[in-house]
Formats: C-alpha cells, structure tokens, sequence
C-alpha cells in the first residue's frame, strides 16, 4: 500500500473518530430542552435532501436556458447564411441606387417589381415582398445586416432576441396608416419602454396584441384553435400571429405570422428567422399540434386585420 492510501485511511479513521466523539459529547452534556441527536440527525439529512433538490433543479433550469441559447444562435448562424446566399443572386439596389425589390413570379422565381403604394419602404437587405391574405408584405429577416447587431436594452442582440418585434414591424410597416416606415428596432424600442420585453429573455406575449393595436391595427385571441378557424380568418383578408413551440421551427419559443392558404388546404408563412420557410407550403395540422399552450395574453394565436 502506498503512502497516499495509507495517509486517506488515516484520514478518514480521524474523521470518523471525530464525528463520533462530537455525538457522544452531545449526548453527554445534551439537556431535556435541546433536541435529540436523533431529531438533529433527521434535520441535517432534511438539510442535505434540500440542498440536492434545489442543485437539481438549477441544473434543470440551466440546460434549458443553455438550449435555449444554443438554438438562438444556431438560428442566427443560419440567417447570416442564408442571406449572403441570397445577396449573391439578389441584387438589393438598381444602378441609380433605387431600392430593388422582388416577388415570387408564377414560376416559383423571384422577379424583380415595384414598390406597391400599400407599403412603406424601410432598407434592408432581402428588398423582398410576400403575398398575405391582407395584400403585399414586406419581408424583415432577424439576421439582416440592417438590426441584426441592435442591443436591446444595451444588451440582448436583435438578431436573437428579436423575432416579436420583427413579427410585429412586419404587419406594421405594410398594413397600418402611418407616415413612416417601421423596423424591427422601432418595434423593440416601443417593447422595452411599454413593459413588452424581458431583459433576457425576450418579448412577452401580450407584445403582440399590444403592440399592434398602438400601432392601429386590430387584434383578436383565437381560442378555437382548428384548421377551420384558420381558414376562415384567412378567407376574410386577415392575418394569423401564432407562438410556435418545440418542433420544425424552433426548440423553445418562436413567433411567426400565418400568411395565407392554397388549394389543397396548406398555409403559407412569414419566418423571421429563415427565409427558406417563407418559400415552401406547410401542413396546417402540423403546425397548430406545435402550438404553445393557451396563455392569459390570449396565444397562442392571433388574428390580425386593419
């Protein structure tokens, strides 16, 4: 046996020997009024358990708040990418420096077109337009080069933090009566002045129906939840705003916009964080199962008109 291991059992008799001096110590000089060495053995056991639950439950805490912040960035990883694919095949200004702006052509391609009168015009770097139930939408991205960097508050950047007021600017900016465009950091300024904006955390939920009524538009909960529901807010010219919940697109919390129907019953959306999803159908079904739940704000879905 090495030194060190006879240096640890010699250790460790001392430790024992100690701990069993002090019990019987108290239990000598213990009076009738001072508890047992029972009572104070269950109480340092209580103690232990306690602190190992409350330690298990921080660590529990912690993983979420680590994969919440993994996928942020892996999302913004994503955006940046996908933007300077984009940029290399769409120019975003003519050659006397006009803004240059695109809309999906019947050839599923993206043509170049006016500027509808509908919408304001606010720089950014996709110049794209999307077709809603409500008319022509200018696409803001979370990861444009344009307020991707904005701290909110001096601290959480917008390309993370920001898909509500991106959600929110992009309704705003095109459907509402205003004089002046809106962007993403318009929305997340008016967020952190009204309460609307966790430090941290990102928007609350009640940032959508709040924000968009004090920029005029109208907003309304949809609690019957159903495909039918879905389609008859869409059928009336009306948006949908929905909180989307782990599944295929985002593994915490993400805000998205509900655009407009097809034929065969599947919808079209706005993404904030990746433009690929703007382009393709989705299954209604599909994505009301991956919904959050109801919440006091009336989310998780809103429906949204002028």
């Amino acid at each position: 046996m090495n030194e060190a291991a006879i240096t640890a059992m010699i250790k460790s008799g001392i430790a024992v020997t100690s701990a069993a001096l002090t019990v019987s110590s108290y239990a000598v000089f213990r009076t009738p009024e001072m508890p047992s060495v029972g009572e104070l053995t269950q109480s340092a056991a209580d103690y232990t358990a306690g602190k190992a639950s409350e330690a298990k439950r921080f660590v529990e805490e912690w993983n979420e708040v680590h994969d919440e912040l993994i996928d942020a960035e892996e999302a913004a990883r994503l955006a940046e990418q996908q933007l300077a694919e984009y940029l290399a095949n769409h120019p975003t200004k003519t050659d006397d420096g006009s803004p240059l702006i695109y809309e999906e052509g019947p050839d599923g391609q993206l043509h170049p077109i006016n500027l509808p009168n509908t919408l304001h015009y606010v720089d950014n770097d996709y110049n794209l337009i999307l077709d809603t139930a409500m008319g022509p939408m200018l696409y803001f991205n979370q990861g444009d080069s344009h307020w991707t960097g904005y701290m909110i508050g001096g601290r959480d950047r917008l390309g993370r933090y920001g898909c509500g007021p991106t959600v929110v600017s992009m309704i705003v900016n095109s459907f509402n009566s205003m004089d002046n465009g809106v962007s993403p950091i318009t929305i997340a300024e008016w967020a952190l002045a009204n309460n609307q904006y966790a430090m941290g955390g990102g928007s609350y939920h009640s940032l959508i129906p709040n924000a968009l009524t004090a920029y005029g538009m109208q907003v309304a909960p949809v609690t019957e939840r159903t495909p039918e529901r879905v389609h008859a807010a869409l059928d009336q010219g009306h948006l949908l705003v929905a909180l989307m919940g782990k599944g295929d697109l985002t593994n915490n919390g993400h805000f998205i916009i509900i655009a407009q129907h097809n034929p065969d019953g599947s919808v079209m959306i706005a993404d904030s964080n990746r433009f690929d999803n703007c382009t393709k159908a989705w299954d209604l079904n599909s994505l009301l199962s991956q919904m959050k739940g109801p919440d006091k704000d009336g989310g998780p879905l809103w429906e949204v008109w002028k």
